[in-house]
């Protein structure tokens, strides 16, 4: 019973999933690894320890915005989708142009 019960329940998000979103998370997902893997590999010798502490925080928040984002397209949650895209775009987009 608890099988057929958590299989409908994955069919039931599986058909109410947002899929534009969700590719756009998965999208925000990858560029956030590479700003981080950027900023290990890439900024370590060229920025203060300081600057690139800022840059990977941007990096590391941009990944938890693209996750929630994730979450929220299989609720369906627009709005709030947009909203943490925004929070990408204006907290992380400022702490990389810093």
């Amino acid at each position: 019973m608890c099988a057929a019960l958590s299989q409908l329940t994955l069919l039931c998000l599986l058909l109410h999933m947002d899929r534009n979103w969700l590719g756009i998370a998965a999208i925000n997902g990858a560029l956030a690894v590479m700003a981080g893997a950027f900023a290990a590999h890439g900024l370590k010798a060229r920025l203060s320890a300081d600057s690139l502490a800022v840059f990977e925080t941007g990096a590391r928040y941009h990944m938890y915005h693209a996750l929630a984002i994730g979450l929220a397209a299989l609720v369906p949650a627009r709005r709030a989708s947009v909203a943490f895209l925004g929070g990408i775009l204006l907290f992380s987009g400022s702490l990389y142009l810093l």
